[in-house]
C-alpha cells in the first residue's frame, strides 16, 4: 500500500497495516478523497477510528500529509493514513477491513462506478469492507452543468426515484443492501465540508443525493 508521508511515498505492507489498524476500533476508508481536509477534521474528532483517505493524485493530498507528520500540539494526527490508489484497484491491503466505506462527490470513472453501478470497480469496493459495513455515496451533477461528462461516459439522470428503482436492486445483487435515499440541501453539503461540497453549496441551484446502506457478504 502506498501511503503517503509529508512528502515522501512509503509503502506499508499488510502486516504493518494490519497491526496499526488494531489500535484502533473501527476502520473508515473514504475514496476520492481529494484533498483529505475533511477527513482530518473528522479523524480529529474521533481519535478511535482509523481513516483512510485515497485519492489517485497524491499532490491533492500533499498539505494534509505534511500537517499529519506535525507534533499533535500542531495538528499532527496518528489515525489518518493518505493512500494513493483508485478504485478499479484498491489497496490489497484493506481486504476486509473497512467498518464503513464512504465516497463524497465522485468524478470521473469513480463517479461512473458509484452510479451506474460499474461491477469490476463495486466488486473493489465490496473486497475492502467486513461484513456488514455501512457505505454512503453522496453525488451531484445536472444536464445544465455537466452535459459533456454525463454524455462521455453515458451517465443516467439522477433522481430519488433512479436510485429506489433499478439502481437499488442492481446495487443488491453487488452485495450493498441501500436502507435510505435522501435529497440533500444546499446547507448540509455545506456542512460535509469538502472543497467541492462549499463550492458546490455556494453555486448554482443543484440537486444532491446521499445512498446509505450495508455491505452484505455472501450474496454474489
Amino acid at each position: 500500500m502506498r501511503r503517503l508521508v509529508g512528502s515522501s511515498v512509503q509503502e506499508m505492507t499488510q502486516e504493518e497495516f494490519r497491526e496499526y489498524a488494531a489500535l484502533y476500533k473501527r476502520v473508515s476508508v473514504d475514496i476520492g478523497t481529494g484533498d483529505g481536509k475533511r477527513l482530518y477534521r473528522v479523524a480529529k474528532a474521533n481519535p478511535d477510528t482509523l481513516y483512510i483517505g485515497i485519492d489517485p493524485v497524491k499532490e491533492n493530498m500533499s498539505d494534509t500529509a505534511r500537517k499529519l507528520q506535525k507534533k499533535p500540539e500542531k495538528g499532527g494526527l496518528k489515525n489518518l493514513l493518505l493512500v494513493i490508489g483508485a478504485v478499479e484497484a484498491l489497496p490489497d491491503e484493506l481486504e476486509g477491513m473497512a467498518d464503513e466505506v464512504t465516497v463524497y462527490f465522485p468524478w470521473g470513472s469513480l463517479l461512473e462506478c458509484v452510479v451506474k453501478p460499474v461491477f469490476g470497480s463495486m466488486k473493489q469496493i465490496y473486497r475492502i469492507a467486513k461484513e456488514e459495513a455501512a457505505f454512503t455515496i453522496v453525488t451531484t451533477y445536472q444536464t445544465s452543468y455537466e452535459a459533456g461528462e454525463i454524455e462521455r461516459r453515458e451517465l443516467p439522470e439522477l433522481s430519488a426515484q433512479y436510485f429506489e428503482a433499478d439502481y437499488k436492486e442492481d446495487m443488491k445483487a453487488l452485495g450493498f443492501l441501500i436502507d435510505s435515499v435522501s435529497e440533500l440541501s444546499a446547507e448540509d453539503v455545506k456542512v460535509i465540508g469538502t472543497q467541492w461540497a462549499k463550492r458546490l453549496g455556494t453555486g448554482r441551484a443543484r440537486r444532491f443525493y446521499r445512498v446509505n446502506g450495508i455491505i452484505r457478504k455472501g450474496l454474489d
